[in-house]
């Protein structure tokens, strides 16, 4: 997949009985990446920052305001509903809410079997009880799980079922919309190799959108972070996460817990002044530049490009550079005027 200069506002209307368009929410805007066969790239950034809305758009759920996606060479950005339908075999979505995405009033085996209900000519029917053993099984489910109801099972084991569900058409690509983030950190870890081991066996891409930085590095090839829409900085798992060039990638990297730092004054938590800007009226320049410690007048003035600045990954920020301390920083084990500020040994054992 290619996706190329994509972009979605949402018009906001003002309430009341006389509807005026107030404006537009800016969600995404202008992101461009690829997505290789086979290939997991995470895409993460905080609450808000339009990883959900890029999901939406590849699968269809959403239209683009300008930009295109192409799928195998062909442009998919503003098919009809019927165009989709074909398409629909090669691109899933997992969702979120594992309690949500599932209709409680169905069997696990009639949620499975409903797109072959769909695309009937995928699975003949007399095979459809077989089929959805098979599935039940890969996704480490008791094959006698299709006679109950989404409310008898935990939150892992439905998510397990969405899988299952979304393996049904026997997809290339499958757009995961932060699976994990519903469920324990130990159910997590087991729905993450579950994935692993799928792509392995069948040969998926995935689009693994998150918040968590330590869960995509356990799946992702290469990781996209997004921030008020726009994609600040993207490369390979070890460029990312080992040499940060962009000051947001390292204060989200800074937040992540690790025991490693935690009785030495090395490890420093990057913390951010000011508030996100307003989706509906972004900065001329740099979106980053009212929380940024290394802002300078020409940030805001000229919005940075994607492109390699010394590092050999590309990073949209014109002082692109190593990590270093900022004004702001503070170490992690030490806690100040009686506000949780950083990660004591507690801290990291309660996380």
């Amino acid at each position: 997949m290619q996706v190329e200069g994509l972009t979605k506002h949402f018009p906001v209307e003002r309430p009341g009985l006389f509807r005026r368009n107030r404006g537009v929410v800016h969600a995404v805007d202008d992101v461009s990446f690829d997505l290789a066969e086979g290939e997991t790239l995470g895409l993460v950034g905080e609450t808000g920052s339009g990883k959900s809305t890029i999901g939406r758009l590849l699968v269809g759920l959403e239209t683009p305001t300008a930009g295109r996606i192409r799928y195998r060479g062909q442009d998919i950005s503003h098919l009809s509903r019927k165009e989709w339908r074909g398409l629909r075999r090669e691109i899933q979505m997992v969702f979120q809410d594992p309690y949500s995405s599932l209709s409680p009033r169905m069997t696990v085996e009639q949620l499975i079997q409903e797109p072959w209900v769909v695309h009937d000519d995928l699975v003949p029917r007399q095979r459809w009880a077989a089929r959805t053993r098979e599935l039940l099984d890969q996704v480490g489910l008791p094959v006698d799980a299709g006679q109950r109801y989404p409310h008898q099972f935990s939150g892992g084991q439905r998510q397990r079922i969405g899988i299952a569900r979304a393996l049904a058409l026997e997809p290339k690509l499958i757009v995961c919309d932060e699976p994990v983030s519903a469920l324990d950190v130990s159910i997590q870890a087991q729905v993450i190799n579950l994935l692993t081991r799928l792509q392995r066996e069948l040969e998926i891409s995935y689009l693994f959108i998150a918040h968590d930085l330590s869960v995509v590095k356990h799946i992702s090839h290469r990781v996209a972070v997004l921030y008020l829409g726009r994609i600040v900085e993207i490369g390979s798992d070890t460029e990312v996460y080992q040499q940060a060039s962009h000051p947001y990638t390292q204060a989200l990297l800074s937040a992540v817990p690790s025991i490693d730092d935690v009785d030495t004054a090395a490890g420093r938590r990057i913390v951010l002044a000011g508030e996100l800007p307003d989706p509906m009226a972004p900065p001329p320049g740099c979106s980053f530049s009212s929380r940024c410690w290394r802002v300078e007048d020409r940030c805001r003035r000229e919005r940075p490009a994607l492109e390699p600045r010394g590092f050999d990954h590309p990073s949209a920020c014109h002082y692109a550079g190593p990590i270093e301390t900022p004004p702001a920083a503070e170490p992690r084990h030490q806690r100040a005027e009686g506000r949780i500020t950083t990660s004591s040994v507690d801290d990291h054992a309660n996380q």
